[in-house]
């Protein structure tokens, strides 16, 4: 009785799993793992099975592929039941292997087994060192039942032969980073022209803290051209995301190849889709705002956020905390904005919003000026930074009397204004401010004008005769110095 591959002890050897899909395509040949039955002489004797890790049976031989590790086979027994409902007891197998060449005995051994009731289990390798590459070998066996050994079971042939160079892998490239799980690419080199090739990959993480664990698999065939590429199954509680390793291996159905070397590479996956864009209008220009990326315990941390604006190719930049940017100066019009968030992985997805830009009231103007002046004050300014999308119609300036408490407003379509007839001494203070077809703007302060007149005429003149001269005296009305009026000169 033969069994399929994939119906034996997967956890014997790992790489049977590795390999198992491609197999179901190989015309039921049997490779790595190859079992076969020994029927007892009777049905009141235990039957046994037995298989081979990396080996393909053919015309009654077993050719093992590589000396390294060991070879090893494992047994399986089916216990016979007795009429009182239990099981017979297999204990141990007794092995004998002999060179073939010689008739050597290599090793002669007893094979412990562990009982589950109808079953019994157990494994054996050859001896460290005793098998070699190009040579042949047999193998008895018999049970040993209830304390009763049985008779020797037929003899399986075994062929030692060499594993062929491994699979060359071509991507990804070693310590390449990825966004996501990339496929496993390479080639096998000097295959014959029609030969059907099945390959097996196995990734790898935690190697580097000195616990491997295999974290995924996958098999497939080549094309004609000897190239592979395979999309793992990865088996993992958590998202993608870290350092992995990968390699592979390749059966030809008469040949078996060594596993490659390892390459590694990083799974860093890209920020989410960023959340709750919003487009805002405002009185400089627009305000584009976000939610904060929603991010997991194995995501890596936003290093930046972009975000454009069209037309006019606006373009802002900022940390990967922040959540709003201002775009000033915005014309009127029609705009869509869109944001993206990167990280060591790429770029996330692309949001977008649309706005569309109407005119407001102007900015105030800017950088107002004052001079005194007789009995007037000067006043001038700058137009505003933004004239909020429609144009500036004209501008309202005033000034207050702080003697009296009047105001004097006045509406001109120039940047300055001179102001007549005020009061001397009298200290000003005002405004200016823009209007257009929206409305007015803040008012603009800081206008401070101090108008001065001509003095008053001396007061208590006195002349004083003398010999061949007069002297002239007078009071004047000599003030401190101040802005509020100007100080006599002569």
């Amino acid at each position: 009785m033969r069994r399929s591959v994939s119906s034996v002890h997967f956890q014997a050897f790992r790489l049977r799993r590795w390999i198992a899909l491609g197999l179901a395509l190989a015309l039921s040949i049997s490779l790595l793992s190859a079992p076969a039955a020994a029927v007892a002489a009777d049905s009141s004797s235990p039957s046994s099975m037995f298989w081979f890790d990396r080996a393909v049976e053919a015309d009654g031989v077993y050719t093992i592929y590589g000396a390294q590790p060991s070879p090893r086979i494992d047994f399986e027994v089916a216990e016979v039941q007795r009429p009182d409902a239990t099981f017979s007891t297999t204990s141990e197998i007794d092995i004998e292997l002999v060179n073939a060449s010689d008739s050597a005995i290599v090793t002669a051994a007893s094979l412990p087994l562990e009982s589950s009731g109808a079953y019994a289990y157990g494994y054996w390798e050859f001896p460290a060192g005793s098998a070699a590459e190009g040579e042949s070998y047999q193998l008895w066996y018999r049970l040993v039942s209830d304390d009763v050994a049985g008779g020797w079971e037929p003899t399986i042939d075994i062929s030692i032969a060499s594993l062929a160079s491994p699979p060359a892998l071509h991507s990804p490239a070693d310590n390449s980073v990825h966004q996501s799980l990339p496929p496993l690419t390479g080639y096998i080199p000097d295959l014959e022209t029609g030969q059907q090739v099945y390959v097996a990959v196995r990734v790898e993480s935690g190697w580097q803290f000195g616990a491997p664990v295999e974290v995924g698999d996958g098999s497939g065939t080549v094309d004609p051209d000897g190239n592979f590429s395979i999309t793992p199954s990865m088996n993992l509680s958590t998202p993608l995301n870290g350092l992995y390793r990968w390699q592979a291996v390749y059966f030809t159905g008469d040949r078996l190849s060594s596993w490659s070397e390892f390459r590694t590479f990083t799974v860093v996956p890209s920020p989410r889709e960023i959340g709750g864009f919003t487009l805002t209008q405002t009185s400089w220009g627009i305000d584009a705002s976000w939610n904060r990326i929603a991010t997991g315990p194995y995501d890596p941390p936003v290093d930046s956020i972009e975000v454009h604006l069209e037309p006019g190719g606006f373009v802002q930049t900022v940390a990967g905390y922040e959540q709003s940017v201002n775009f000033d100066d915005v014309p009127v019009g029609e705009y869509t904005a869109t944001v993206q968030a990167s990280n060591a992985g790429g770029t996330g997805p692309i949001t977008s919003a649309a706005i569309t830009v109407e005119p407001t009231a102007p900015e105030s103007p800017q950088n107002a000026d004052s001079t005194s002046g007789y009995k007037s004050g000067a006043v001038s300014w700058e137009p505003p930074h933004s004239d909020g999308g429609s144009a500036i119609i004209d501008y309202e300036v005033a000034l207050e009397n702080t003697c009296d408490g009047t105001d004097t407003a006045v509406h001109t379509t120039d940047t300055s204004h001179t102001f007549h007839d005020l009061q001397a001494g009298c200290s000003y203070y005002g405004w200016v401010r823009a209007q257009n077809a929206v409305g007015y703007s803040n008012r603009h302060y800081g206008i401070s004008v101090y108008p001065y007149a001509e003095p008053d005429a001396p007061a208590s003149v006195e002349a004083r005769a003398g010999e061949g001269f007069v002297d002239v005296f007078f009071g004047t009305r000599q003030l401190r110095p101040s802005a509020n009026r100007s100080i006599l000169t002569e």
